[in-house]
Protein backbone atom coordinates (compact mmCIF):
# COMPACT_ATOMS: atom_id res chain seq x y z
CA UNK A 1 0.00 0.00 0.00
CA UNK A 2 1.16 3.20 -1.34
CA UNK A 3 0.89 6.30 0.95
CA UNK A 4 0.60 9.96 -0.72
CA UNK A 5 2.95 12.43 0.54
CA UNK A 6 0.94 14.52 2.79
CA UNK A 7 -0.39 11.87 4.45
CA UNK A 8 1.53 11.23 8.43
CA UNK A 9 2.40 8.03 9.40
CA UNK A 10 3.29 6.97 12.58
CA UNK A 11 5.17 3.70 14.08
CA UNK A 12 3.17 1.07 16.28
CA UNK A 13 4.46 1.26 20.01
CA UNK A 14 3.91 -2.57 19.33
CA UNK A 15 6.36 -3.80 16.78
CA UNK A 16 8.17 -0.10 15.99
CA UNK A 17 7.18 -0.46 12.77
CA UNK A 18 5.95 2.59 10.31
CA UNK A 19 5.18 -0.16 7.64
CA UNK A 20 1.78 -1.73 6.56
CA UNK A 21 0.89 -4.87 8.21
CA UNK A 22 -0.17 -7.92 6.78
CA UNK A 23 -3.70 -6.86 6.46
CA UNK A 24 -2.27 -4.30 4.59
CA UNK A 25 -3.42 -1.61 7.24
CA UNK A 26 -1.02 1.03 9.02
CA UNK A 27 -0.24 1.90 12.34
CA UNK A 28 -4.04 3.53 13.86
CA UNK A 29 -4.63 5.47 17.07
CA UNK A 30 -8.35 6.20 18.36
CA UNK A 31 -8.04 6.62 21.96
CA UNK A 32 -6.83 9.58 24.20
CA UNK A 33 -2.96 9.36 23.71
CA UNK A 34 -1.24 12.86 22.23
CA UNK A 35 1.26 13.73 19.95
CA UNK A 36 3.22 10.88 18.38
CA UNK A 37 2.14 7.68 21.01
CA UNK A 38 -0.21 5.44 21.27
CA UNK A 39 -0.25 4.63 17.51
CA UNK A 40 -0.50 0.38 16.53
CA UNK A 41 -1.43 -2.08 13.93
CA UNK A 42 -5.07 -3.33 14.43
CA UNK A 43 -3.58 -6.90 14.21
CA UNK A 44 -0.74 -6.19 16.92
CA UNK A 45 -3.37 -4.91 19.17
CA UNK A 46 -5.18 -8.08 19.41
CA UNK A 47 -1.80 -10.12 19.20
CA UNK A 48 -0.97 -8.22 22.47
CA UNK A 49 -4.40 -8.43 23.94
CA UNK A 50 -4.30 -11.81 22.99
CA UNK A 51 -1.16 -13.05 24.64
CA UNK A 52 -1.49 -11.22 27.43
CA UNK A 53 -5.44 -12.49 28.63
CA UNK A 54 -3.61 -16.40 28.12
CA UNK A 55 -1.18 -15.17 30.70
CA UNK A 56 -4.28 -14.98 33.37
CA UNK A 57 -6.58 -17.37 31.74
CA UNK A 58 -5.68 -20.61 34.37
CA UNK A 59 -6.69 -18.92 36.85
CA UNK A 60 -10.12 -19.33 35.87
CA UNK A 61 -11.13 -15.29 36.43
CA UNK A 62 -12.22 -13.26 33.54
CA UNK A 63 -9.64 -10.34 34.46
CA UNK A 64 -8.37 -10.81 30.64
CA UNK A 65 -11.40 -9.47 29.70
CA UNK A 66 -10.46 -5.94 30.80
CA UNK A 67 -7.24 -5.94 28.68
CA UNK A 68 -9.07 -5.36 25.49
CA UNK A 69 -11.06 -2.55 25.24
CA UNK A 70 -8.88 0.24 26.98
CA UNK A 71 -5.20 1.60 25.64
CA UNK A 72 -1.97 0.38 27.83
CA UNK A 73 -0.69 4.00 27.27
CA UNK A 74 -3.22 6.53 28.20
CA UNK A 75 -5.77 3.81 29.89
CA UNK A 76 -9.00 5.18 28.25
CA UNK A 77 -11.15 3.20 26.18
CA UNK A 78 -10.71 2.95 22.28
CA UNK A 79 -13.23 4.36 20.13
CA UNK A 80 -14.78 4.09 16.90
CA UNK A 81 -13.86 1.63 14.57
CA UNK A 82 -11.06 0.21 16.52
CA UNK A 83 -13.28 -0.36 19.66
CA UNK A 84 -15.64 -2.25 17.47
CA UNK A 85 -13.08 -4.20 15.99
CA UNK A 86 -11.10 -5.04 19.21
CA UNK A 87 -14.36 -6.26 20.54
CA UNK A 88 -14.93 -8.46 17.66
CA UNK A 89 -11.49 -10.10 18.16
CA UNK A 90 -12.51 -10.60 21.80
CA UNK A 91 -15.68 -12.52 21.13
CA UNK A 92 -14.25 -14.69 18.45
CA UNK A 93 -11.24 -15.38 21.03
CA UNK A 94 -13.51 -16.29 23.31
CA UNK A 95 -15.98 -18.37 21.49
CA UNK A 96 -12.63 -20.27 19.78
CA UNK A 97 -10.73 -20.51 23.18
CA UNK A 98 -13.83 -21.80 25.14
CA UNK A 99 -16.42 -23.59 23.36
CA UNK A 100 -18.00 -25.12 26.24
CA UNK A 101 -20.66 -23.69 28.66
CA UNK A 102 -19.17 -23.56 31.90
CA UNK A 103 -19.86 -20.77 34.41
CA UNK A 104 -16.56 -19.26 33.90
CA UNK A 105 -16.80 -19.43 30.31
CA UNK A 106 -20.38 -17.73 30.34
CA UNK A 107 -19.04 -14.76 31.75
CA UNK A 108 -16.52 -14.42 30.47
CA UNK A 109 -18.92 -13.71 26.84
CA UNK A 110 -21.11 -12.02 28.98
CA UNK A 111 -18.26 -9.23 29.75
CA UNK A 112 -17.10 -9.54 26.25
CA UNK A 113 -20.71 -8.48 24.97
CA UNK A 114 -20.38 -5.57 27.60
CA UNK A 115 -17.32 -4.11 25.54
CA UNK A 116 -19.20 -4.99 22.00
CA UNK A 117 -22.26 -2.62 23.62
CA UNK A 118 -19.50 -0.18 25.14
CA UNK A 119 -17.72 0.08 21.59
CA UNK A 120 -21.20 0.72 19.58
CA UNK A 121 -21.82 3.45 22.01
CA UNK A 122 -18.80 5.60 20.61
CA UNK A 123 -19.79 4.93 16.93
CA UNK A 124 -22.11 7.42 15.02
CA UNK A 125 -25.49 8.20 17.23
CA UNK A 126 -27.84 7.32 16.04
CA UNK A 127 -26.54 4.33 15.54
CA UNK A 128 -26.31 2.97 11.65
CA UNK A 129 -28.61 0.08 11.10
CA UNK A 130 -25.68 -2.63 11.12
CA UNK A 131 -24.40 -1.65 14.30
CA UNK A 132 -27.84 -1.23 15.81
CA UNK A 133 -28.52 -4.59 15.08
CA UNK A 134 -25.29 -6.03 16.17
CA UNK A 135 -25.66 -3.99 19.41
CA UNK A 136 -29.07 -5.54 19.63
CA UNK A 137 -27.72 -8.84 18.99
CA UNK A 138 -25.21 -8.42 22.68
CA UNK A 139 -27.68 -7.36 24.40
CA UNK A 140 -29.77 -10.41 23.69
CA UNK A 141 -27.02 -12.83 23.48
CA UNK A 142 -26.45 -11.94 27.62
CA UNK A 143 -29.90 -12.41 28.24
CA UNK A 144 -29.96 -15.69 26.49
CA UNK A 145 -26.66 -17.02 28.39
CA UNK A 146 -28.40 -15.88 31.80
CA UNK A 147 -31.45 -18.28 30.86
CA UNK A 148 -28.38 -20.57 30.75
CA UNK A 149 -27.57 -19.90 33.82
CA UNK A 150 -30.96 -20.79 35.17
CA UNK A 151 -30.87 -24.12 33.85
CA UNK A 152 -27.42 -24.76 35.91
CA UNK A 153 -28.32 -23.01 39.16
CA UNK A 154 -27.60 -25.58 41.22
CA UNK A 155 -24.22 -26.56 39.90
CA UNK A 156 -23.15 -22.63 39.93
CA UNK A 157 -24.68 -22.31 43.16
CA UNK A 158 -22.47 -25.09 44.47
CA UNK A 159 -19.77 -23.91 42.72
CA UNK A 160 -19.25 -20.32 44.00
CA UNK A 161 -20.93 -21.52 47.39
CA UNK A 162 -23.52 -18.93 47.27
CA UNK A 163 -27.37 -19.19 48.38
CA UNK A 164 -30.42 -18.87 46.02
CA UNK A 165 -31.04 -15.42 46.93
CA UNK A 166 -27.65 -13.74 46.09
CA UNK A 167 -27.81 -16.39 42.86
CA UNK A 168 -31.25 -14.46 41.66
CA UNK A 169 -29.85 -11.13 42.51
CA UNK A 170 -26.31 -10.74 41.67
CA UNK A 171 -26.56 -13.33 38.75
CA UNK A 172 -29.65 -13.39 36.94
CA UNK A 173 -31.20 -9.87 37.95
CA UNK A 174 -27.85 -8.33 37.79
CA UNK A 175 -27.22 -9.01 34.19
CA UNK A 176 -30.63 -9.44 33.04
CA UNK A 177 -30.91 -5.62 34.07
CA UNK A 178 -27.71 -4.66 32.48
CA UNK A 179 -29.07 -6.34 28.92
CA UNK A 180 -32.61 -4.40 29.34
CA UNK A 181 -30.54 -1.24 30.24
CA UNK A 182 -28.41 -1.75 27.07
CA UNK A 183 -31.70 -2.28 24.85
CA UNK A 184 -33.68 0.55 26.26
CA UNK A 185 -30.17 2.84 25.14
CA UNK A 186 -30.12 0.89 21.54
CA UNK A 187 -33.58 2.24 21.16
CA UNK A 188 -33.56 5.35 22.30
CA UNK A 189 -31.11 6.39 20.07
CA UNK A 190 -33.58 6.24 17.37
CA UNK A 191 -36.63 8.30 17.20
CA UNK A 192 -39.61 6.37 16.71
CA UNK A 193 -38.95 3.87 19.11
CA UNK A 194 -39.74 5.30 22.13
CA UNK A 195 -41.94 2.78 23.41
CA UNK A 196 -39.17 -0.15 23.29
CA UNK A 197 -37.21 1.98 24.69
CA UNK A 198 -39.77 2.82 27.55
CA UNK A 199 -40.34 -1.35 27.91
CA UNK A 200 -37.03 -2.57 28.49
CA UNK A 201 -36.30 0.47 30.89
CA UNK A 202 -39.87 -0.84 32.70
CA UNK A 203 -38.24 -4.44 33.14
CA UNK A 204 -35.12 -3.06 34.65
CA UNK A 205 -37.66 -0.62 36.78
CA UNK A 206 -39.03 -4.35 38.10
CA UNK A 207 -35.94 -6.03 38.79
CA UNK A 208 -34.61 -3.12 41.10
CA UNK A 209 -38.02 -3.01 42.70
CA UNK A 210 -38.38 -6.50 43.17
CA UNK A 211 -34.67 -5.90 45.44
CA UNK A 212 -35.99 -2.72 46.78
CA UNK A 213 -32.64 -0.89 45.03
CA UNK A 214 -33.40 2.96 45.71
CA UNK A 215 -30.92 4.04 43.57
CA UNK A 216 -31.61 1.79 40.45
CA UNK A 217 -35.11 2.89 40.86
CA UNK A 218 -34.75 6.62 40.90
CA UNK A 219 -32.06 6.04 37.80
CA UNK A 220 -34.65 3.90 35.60
CA UNK A 221 -37.50 6.11 36.48
CA UNK A 222 -35.29 9.39 35.38
CA UNK A 223 -34.61 7.34 32.32
CA UNK A 224 -38.60 7.04 31.41
CA UNK A 225 -39.18 10.34 32.24
CA UNK A 226 -36.31 11.94 30.33
CA UNK A 227 -37.26 9.57 27.19
CA UNK A 228 -41.37 10.98 27.66
CA UNK A 229 -40.07 14.53 28.01
CA UNK A 230 -37.59 14.58 25.07
CA UNK A 231 -40.36 13.03 22.60
CA UNK A 232 -42.97 15.37 24.20
CA UNK A 233 -44.06 18.61 22.54
CA UNK A 234 -41.28 21.41 23.41
CA UNK A 235 -43.22 23.06 26.13
CA UNK A 236 -41.94 25.23 28.86
CA UNK A 237 -42.39 22.91 31.45
CA UNK A 238 -40.73 19.98 29.47
CA UNK A 239 -37.84 21.77 28.77
CA UNK A 240 -37.54 23.21 32.82
CA UNK A 241 -37.78 19.18 34.00
CA UNK A 242 -35.59 17.68 31.15
CA UNK A 243 -32.87 21.15 32.20
CA UNK A 244 -33.50 19.77 36.12
CA UNK A 245 -32.66 16.10 35.38
CA UNK A 246 -29.60 17.04 33.43
CA UNK A 247 -28.67 19.53 36.31
CA UNK A 248 -29.02 16.79 39.38
CA UNK A 249 -27.14 14.30 37.13
CA UNK A 250 -24.17 16.38 36.76
CA UNK A 251 -24.41 17.96 40.07
CA UNK A 252 -23.76 13.87 41.44
CA UNK A 253 -20.17 14.24 40.09
CA UNK A 254 -17.45 14.19 42.69
CA UNK A 255 -14.62 14.48 40.60
CA UNK A 256 -14.68 17.31 37.30
CA UNK A 257 -11.69 15.55 35.48
CA UNK A 258 -13.15 12.29 34.49
CA UNK A 259 -14.93 10.87 30.96
CA UNK A 260 -18.64 10.02 33.20
CA UNK A 261 -18.23 14.18 34.24
CA UNK A 262 -17.41 15.09 30.39
CA UNK A 263 -20.08 13.57 29.09
CA UNK A 264 -22.88 15.02 31.93
CA UNK A 265 -21.65 18.47 31.61
CA UNK A 266 -21.87 18.26 27.41
CA UNK A 267 -25.55 17.06 28.95
CA UNK A 268 -26.31 19.77 30.75
CA UNK A 269 -24.53 22.59 28.10
CA UNK A 270 -27.53 20.98 25.72
CA UNK A 271 -30.42 21.44 28.37
CA UNK A 272 -29.25 24.79 29.02
CA UNK A 273 -28.72 25.75 25.56
CA UNK A 274 -32.27 24.31 24.61
CA UNK A 275 -33.92 26.51 27.86
CA UNK A 276 -31.84 29.78 26.35
CA UNK A 277 -29.54 29.70 29.70
CA UNK A 278 -26.91 31.26 27.47
CA UNK A 279 -24.23 32.53 29.34
CA UNK A 280 -24.67 29.45 31.89
CA UNK A 281 -23.91 26.89 28.69
CA UNK A 282 -20.81 29.30 27.33
CA UNK A 283 -18.84 29.26 30.54
CA UNK A 284 -19.84 25.28 30.87
CA UNK A 285 -18.71 24.74 27.96
CA UNK A 286 -15.59 26.82 28.00
CA UNK A 287 -14.51 25.30 31.01
CA UNK A 288 -15.03 21.25 29.85
CA UNK A 289 -13.53 21.82 26.94
CA UNK A 290 -9.48 22.62 28.59
CA UNK A 291 -10.94 19.65 30.89
CA UNK A 292 -11.41 17.33 28.13
CA UNK A 293 -8.85 18.47 25.66
CA UNK A 294 -6.57 17.11 29.08
CA UNK A 295 -8.48 14.16 29.90
CA UNK A 296 -9.17 13.13 26.06
CA UNK A 297 -6.85 15.29 23.76
CA UNK A 298 -7.99 17.50 21.56
CA UNK A 299 -8.93 15.19 18.37
CA UNK A 300 -11.19 13.40 20.82
CA UNK A 301 -14.91 12.60 19.64
CA UNK A 302 -16.14 14.55 23.15
CA UNK A 303 -13.60 17.07 22.67
CA UNK A 304 -14.32 18.06 19.12
CA UNK A 305 -18.56 17.45 20.53
CA UNK A 306 -18.16 20.12 23.38
CA UNK A 307 -15.84 22.45 21.03
CA UNK A 308 -18.65 22.19 18.24
CA UNK A 309 -21.19 23.52 20.73
CA UNK A 310 -19.01 26.27 22.50
CA UNK A 311 -18.62 27.48 18.84
CA UNK A 312 -22.47 27.46 18.38
CA UNK A 313 -23.04 28.93 21.63
CA UNK A 314 -20.86 31.88 20.55
CA UNK A 315 -22.46 32.50 17.15
CA UNK A 316 -24.38 35.33 18.43
CA UNK A 317 -27.35 35.00 15.41
CA UNK A 318 -29.60 37.76 14.79
CA UNK A 319 -32.67 37.37 12.10
CA UNK A 320 -33.27 40.49 9.92
CA UNK A 321 -36.88 41.66 8.82
CA UNK A 322 -37.33 38.96 6.09
CA UNK A 323 -36.83 36.34 8.54
CA UNK A 324 -33.14 35.46 7.19
CA UNK A 325 -30.58 34.26 9.87
CA UNK A 326 -27.57 35.85 10.12
CA UNK A 327 -24.44 36.48 12.54
CA UNK A 328 -23.76 39.65 14.15
CA UNK A 329 -19.91 40.62 14.21
CA UNK A 330 -19.84 43.85 15.48
CA UNK A 331 -21.35 47.32 16.39
CA UNK A 332 -20.54 50.35 14.18
CA UNK A 333 -21.59 53.57 16.19
CA UNK A 334 -24.42 53.77 18.48
CA UNK A 335 -27.40 52.73 15.71
CA UNK A 336 -25.75 50.40 13.08
CA UNK A 337 -24.17 46.69 13.31
CA UNK A 338 -22.67 44.66 10.87
CA UNK A 339 -23.79 41.20 10.09
CA UNK A 340 -23.09 38.04 8.12
CA UNK A 341 -24.98 35.73 6.22
CA UNK A 342 -25.20 32.20 7.61
CA UNK A 343 -26.14 30.52 4.60
CA UNK A 344 -25.45 32.72 1.45
CA UNK A 345 -21.77 32.44 1.08
CA UNK A 346 -20.95 34.57 3.95
CA UNK A 347 -22.38 37.50 2.42
CA UNK A 348 -22.30 40.80 5.25
CA UNK A 349 -23.92 43.62 4.88
CA UNK A 350 -24.91 46.81 7.80
CA UNK A 351 -28.17 47.45 8.69
CA UNK A 352 -29.89 49.49 11.59
CA UNK A 353 -29.69 47.62 14.97
CA UNK A 354 -33.58 48.12 15.50
CA UNK A 355 -33.87 46.33 12.14
CA UNK A 356 -32.45 42.93 13.81
CA UNK A 357 -34.44 40.43 16.35
CA UNK A 358 -31.53 39.04 18.70
CA UNK A 359 -31.92 35.54 19.13
CA UNK A 360 -33.17 33.63 22.76
CA UNK A 361 -30.34 32.85 25.37
CA UNK A 362 -27.67 35.55 23.75
CA UNK A 363 -25.41 37.18 26.44
CA UNK A 364 -26.27 41.03 26.72
CA UNK A 365 -25.82 44.04 28.62
CA UNK A 366 -28.15 47.05 28.94
CA UNK A 367 -27.42 50.11 28.44
CA UNK A 368 -29.17 53.70 28.73
CA UNK A 369 -31.99 52.51 31.24
CA UNK A 370 -33.37 55.57 32.97
CA UNK A 371 -35.73 54.47 35.20
CA UNK A 372 -33.51 51.34 36.16
CA UNK A 373 -29.85 52.32 35.89
CA UNK A 374 -29.04 50.11 38.16
CA UNK A 375 -29.18 47.27 35.83
CA UNK A 376 -26.99 49.13 33.04
CA UNK A 377 -23.94 47.31 32.37
CA UNK A 378 -25.57 44.19 34.07
CA UNK A 379 -24.99 40.86 31.74
CA UNK A 380 -27.59 38.92 31.13
CA UNK A 381 -29.12 36.40 28.24
CA UNK A 382 -32.32 36.80 26.36
CA UNK A 383 -35.05 34.42 27.13
CA UNK A 384 -37.76 35.86 25.29
CA UNK A 385 -39.67 38.46 23.38
CA UNK A 386 -42.83 40.44 23.57
CA UNK A 387 -43.90 41.10 19.82
CA UNK A 388 -46.42 43.67 21.09
CA UNK A 389 -44.75 45.68 23.49
CA UNK A 390 -41.59 45.05 21.73
CA UNK A 391 -39.20 44.13 24.23
CA UNK A 392 -36.71 41.09 25.60
CA UNK A 393 -37.52 39.25 28.93
CA UNK A 394 -33.43 39.53 30.25
CA UNK A 395 -32.38 37.44 32.79
CA UNK A 396 -29.67 38.43 34.45
CA UNK A 397 -26.23 36.42 35.63
CA UNK A 398 -26.23 38.66 38.92
CA UNK A 399 -27.78 36.26 41.09
CA UNK A 400 -29.09 39.40 43.48
CA UNK A 401 -31.18 39.90 40.61
CA UNK A 402 -33.48 37.49 40.76
CA UNK A 403 -36.69 38.33 38.47
CA UNK A 404 -36.10 38.95 34.48
CA UNK A 405 -36.67 42.46 33.35
CA UNK A 406 -38.41 43.62 30.04
CA UNK A 407 -35.98 45.21 28.36
CA UNK A 408 -36.35 47.46 24.99
CA UNK A 409 -34.59 46.81 21.83
CA UNK A 410 -32.23 49.95 21.99
CA UNK A 411 -31.17 49.28 25.49
CA UNK A 412 -29.60 46.02 24.75
CA UNK A 413 -26.32 45.33 23.45
CA UNK A 414 -24.79 41.89 22.35
CA UNK A 415 -21.95 40.40 24.31
CA UNK A 416 -19.04 39.25 22.29
CA UNK A 417 -16.48 38.27 24.84
CA UNK A 418 -18.31 36.98 28.32
CA UNK A 419 -15.97 38.92 30.55
CA UNK A 420 -14.43 36.74 33.46
CA UNK A 421 -16.51 35.66 36.56
CA UNK A 422 -14.98 37.66 39.37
Amino acid sequence: METTETEEVHPCWICLSDEPDGNDKLPVRDCSCKDDTGYAHISCLINYATKQSDKVENNETHEFVKIWPKCTNCNQPYQHDLANKLADALLKFINNKYSNKSYWNQVRLIEAYQVKLNAIYTMEIPCPTKLKKEGINAANQILSIVEDMKVNRMDIMILLGISHETFQKDIIDGNQSYAYGQLGILHMMSKGEEDQAISNYEKCLAIYKSHGDTSGISYMESMIDIIKRDYADDDEETKKENLKARRESYNSHTKEDTAEAIDDALHLANALVYCYHGIEAERLLTKYLVISQRVHGKEHDQTKRIESQLNKCKARLVALEDGEIYQILRYEGDNQCVVKSVMKDDTTLTTDINCIHIDNGTPIICQGLKKADHLNGKLGDIRSFDVETERYAVHFEDTSLIKPVAVKKENVRIVFDLPEVE
